[in-house]
């Protein structure tokens, strides 16, 4: 009665072409390597990082702003004083640090545009003077730039 007849077994094969898969694999490397951009920030001033007791770590999706303070690398053309290096690798004084977390805010995404939301990192050096820290945290808070983390590294012995 009917067309079609079903049979156990049958000729064509089952298994699932492999062949392009090393192909397709290479290209997704490489296309991850082609879009993803490394964070290059050329440090202009040496930070020293204290030594702490307890370190928690930080949100990985929250935008961040990094802030460095610390003795220039090359005193001959920037002096012997604390100097404060933006995130964009230029140095800066306290009053344009407003600027800086304005830009980073209008670089934020629509659904979290405020600078309260923006974390800035400090990268202060171990025997920075605490007057430049100081006006630092004045500006921040000037620019509702409220979330203020430091970076350092945990002394091993303290644990």
């Amino acid at each position: 009665m009917s067309k079609f007849k079903k049979s156990g077994s049958s000729d064509a094969s089952q298994a699932i072409p492999t062949s392009a898969l090393p192909d397709i694999i290479f290209i997704l490397l490489f296309f991850f390597i082609v879009t993803t951009k490394p964070k290059e920030t050329n440090k202009l001033v040496n930070t020293t990082l204290p030594d702490v007791s307890q370190i928690q770590l930080l949100d990985r999706k929250s935008e961040k702003a990094y802030i460095y303070i610390g003795k220039p690398k090359n005193e001959e053309l920037y002096g012997t004083g604390d100097k404060i290096q933006l995130e964009g690798g230029k140095l800066a004084t306290p009053a344009s640090i407003k600027q800086f977390i304005a830009t980073r805010v209008a670089e934020m995404p629509e659904n979290v545009k405020k600078a309260s939301n923006l974390e800035v990192i400090l990268e202060v050096d171990k025997d920075a003077k605490y007057g430049i820290e100081s006006d630092v945290k004045i500006q921040l808070r000037e620019a509702d730039a409220r979330k203020v983390n430091y970076i350092s590294k945990q002394d091993k012995k303290k644990r």
